[in-house]
């Protein structure tokens, strides 16, 4: 598996691979060019006889890249034990490289990086950018739904619920207080024409419930012939280019 490098700016870093063959993008540093400064790196161990005697340090390359999709593949493989879940090599390289989130937007015409307009690296960084809890999900078996910071997102349900999922009557939406708070959600979720709306504030994840009729516009009962409620759960992922505490992780 052939990993390529971003920098903190979440632009393809100066040095990286790119092109057929590469498979997915994870974060490598990029402690000179464009982002530039050593926090701009990677913290990683280095070896104290040849680095007067430091044990750790600030780098920068694909060897930086390589074991953080290592480690979100060895973090995958324990959760599936624990979940007593088994695949084949096959089927978790597909997980491993469809849990990620899109890199192609910020490539388009006329953005630079550090030597090159970067469009040039468009569709060649592999699926995106690795995103370790989109892959526990995976396992686990709940969708993700991706959620852009800021504004207000009408989220289509049609890949749960059916190509008439915008014609379903939707009963509930369940979300903790604490999930709400932890994702900056002032105003409580809710369905409009068929779609989730939902803003988010701050970064991060967390669980919601939307449950639908299949059948009618009313569930029945042990006397009258209604609908089916079902209930889905998802996991809401919001991502921003910053972190809050001020790194780029």
């Amino acid at each position: 598996m052939s990993v390529t490098s971003f920098s903190p700016d979440y632009l393809p870093a100066n040095y990286t691979n790119y092109g057929s063959g590469c498979n997915i993008a994870a974060p490598g540093g990029e402690t000179s060019g464009l982002s530039g400064g050593e926090k701009a790196g990677v913290l990683s161990t280095l070896c104290s006889e040849t680095s007067n005697g430091a044990d750790y340090g600030y780098m920068q390359g694909t060897s930086m890249a390589c074991p953080h999709v290592s480690g979100v593949a060895a973090l995958g493989l324990s959760y599936a034990l624990e979940k007593g879940k088994r695949y084949s090599l096959d089927e978790f390289k597909t997980m491993l490289l469809t849990s990620v989130n899109e890199i192609d937007s910020r490539l388009g015409e006329g953005s630079k990086a550090t030597i090159a307009d970067v469009s040039i690296y468009r569709g060649k960084m592999g699926t995106g950018i690795t995103d370790a809890y989109q892959l526990l999900m995976q396992i686990e078996g709940t969708p993700c739904l991706q959620v852009a910071l800021g504004e207000v997102q009408l989220i289509p349900l049609t890949q749960h619920f059916g190509q008439g999922a915008e014609d379903l009557t939707y009963t509930d939406i369940q979300m903790s207080a604490k999930d709400m708070e932890k994702l900056g959600i002032k105003a409580a979720p809710k369905m409009y024409n068929g779609k989730l709306m939902i803003k988010c504030t701050k970064p991060g994840s967390a669980k919601i419930k939307v449950s639908a009729i299949a059948g009618g516009t009313k569930p029945g009962t042990g006397v009258v012939m209604g609908g089916m409620v079902i209930t889905k759960e998802f996991a809401v992922i919001a991502r921003s280019a910053g972190a809050a505490n001020g790194g780029w992780l």
